[in-house]
């Protein structure tokens, strides 16, 4: 009573046919639990209480009964985006605390940037007599120095130097040297500090006219024109 199915791989079970009725001719020679395994069936399976099911496909296998469909399509569900991006969230968690336990005094970017800052706190306030004394180019390449060594002890940790000291400006990956210009610039001016009774600059607060601003800029002579022409 299903519609033909060609995938179906067990038949369903032939219908048991409904005992015969006696009548003074012809005598049935069933016997009794054979007749009540009929009635059972009959009241247990839809089909064989006469509701027809032509309007459904008859199932492949009888395991299948009640399992998900196959999914067949290729496009993601925004559920399947979100189970996708926490598994890998959840990956990417366990890779950076197998990568952090390596390190012996990792610092993140915040802490790394505190520290920065603290030791050049601490090291202008220990040269500011002495470049108040000698407002010279000798006082201000010693501030200039010790500013530098003092980044070069925050970033000892980090996998930024070469083998002698310098700080790697340069892909150590690249098989030929880059040959990008970095230029730095002052996003503020150069004006007198009543406060500090001496001239600084605005936005990085140096006392140094010729130190590197806070503005850099990269000019790859090199580089690709995508401009129309």
């Amino acid at each position: 009573m299903h519609q033909y199915n060609y995938r179906a791989e067990v038949l369903p079970d032939k219908l048991p046919a409904p005992p015969p009725k006696d009548h003074r001719f012809k005598v049935h020679g069933i016997p009794e639990d054979e007749i009540e395994r009929r009635r059972l069936a009959k009241e247990e399976n839809r089909i064989t209480m006469g509701i027809s099911k032509r309007t459904e496909e008859m199932q492949i296998h009888p395991k299948l009964e009640g399992k998900l469909g196959w999914n067949a399509t290729t496009v993601l569900t925004h559920k399947d985006k979100k189970e996708l991006f926490r598994a890998q969230q959840e990956r990417s968690k366990v890779n950076s605390e197998r990568a952090k336990a390596l390190l012996t005094s990792y610092q993140n970017p915040e802490e790394l940037a505190k520290s920065m800052r603290q030791k050049e706190r601490l090291l202008k306030t220990q040269l500011k007599p002495a470049l108040a004394e000698q407002p010279n180019d000798t006082a201000r390449n010693l501030l200039l120095k010790a500013e530098h060594s003092s980044m070069m002890m925050s970033l000892s940790n980090q996998d930024s130097f070469n083998d002698n000291g310098s700080i790697m400006t340069y892909n150590r990956l690249n098989k030929n040297p880059t040959q990008k210009i970095r230029n730095y610039g002052h996003s503020g001016v150069w004006a007198f500090n009543p406060t500090e009774k001496q001239w600084m600059w605005s936005d990085t607060g140096s006392c140094i006219k010729d130190s590197p601003g806070d503005v850099v800029k990269v000019f790859n002579p090199h580089a690709y024109n995508f401009a129309s022409p």
